[in-house]
């Protein structure tokens, strides 16, 4: 069975994922976003950089990113949460690089379903999907299986009318296949460098999508 596809809430001993996922039900009632960034913390921390997220941040976004979500984790959440309170214009999406036990095609698929969830909710909403970025500052297996997860996102959403997917991560990349720890400080995680390379070519699509 794909637990991809299993809406699962993360459970810890100081609470702290429901804790935030509450603190987001709230935001979302007080909120009047144009564009929902929502995903794991490849999302959550493109926030914390004041220079990078302050160009973002002319967009009225609402970012629902939680660091260590993995698919069915966010899939709860959209099911539990209260994101009918908002209607945004266009949504962007990063999740899948967590499923770390998982294949490419269940990744592939359970980020399908969390695509098809949010289209059901915000049915006239414009998505990207970022596809998942290199991890790693060598060439790996998970690397490996990103590229496959994109590969068959973007195929398998290649005529959608309101769904596009936008993979980046080639940006990061050296002419040997290392990553720079000035992109990615951890080889996972996106330094401002990083987010600058990674996400300008989703925010200049934003800003086309708004204008139309």
């Amino acid at each position: 069975m794909n637990d991809c596809l299993i809406p699962t809430p993360r459970s810890s001993n100081d609470n702290r994922w429901m804790s935030q996922h509450t603190r987001q039900i709230h935001e979302c009632k007080e909120a009047e976003p144009e564009v929902l960034l929502i995903g794991d913390s490849i999302i959550q921390k493109m926030a914390y950089f004041d220079e990078f997220w302050s160009e973002v941040s002319g967009l009225h976004p609402l970012n629902l990113g939680i660091g260590g979500d993995r698919i069915q984790n966010l899939l709860w959440r959209i099911m539990n949460g209260s994101l009918n309170e908002i209607q945004p214009k266009a949504i962007v999406l990063h999740i899948g690089t967590n499923c770390i036990g998982n294949t490419p095609e269940e990744i592939s698929d359970g980020i399908i379903q969390v695509v098809d969830e949010l289209c059901k909710i915000f049915p006239s909403a414009y998505l990207i999907i970022w596809g998942l970025l290199p991890r790693g500052e060598f060439p790996n297996l998970l690397r490996d299986r990103n590229i496959k997860v994109n590969e068959i996102i973007l195929q398998h959403f290649n005529n959608h009318p309101m769904v596009e997917v936008i993979c980046t991560g080639d940006t990061l990349l050296q002419s040997d296949d290392r990553i720079n720890r000035k992109d990615m400080y951890d080889y996972l995680h996106l330094t401002e460098q990083g987010y600058v390379k990674t996400f300008t070519p989703v925010l200049k699509r934003l800003k086309e999508i708004l204008k139309s």
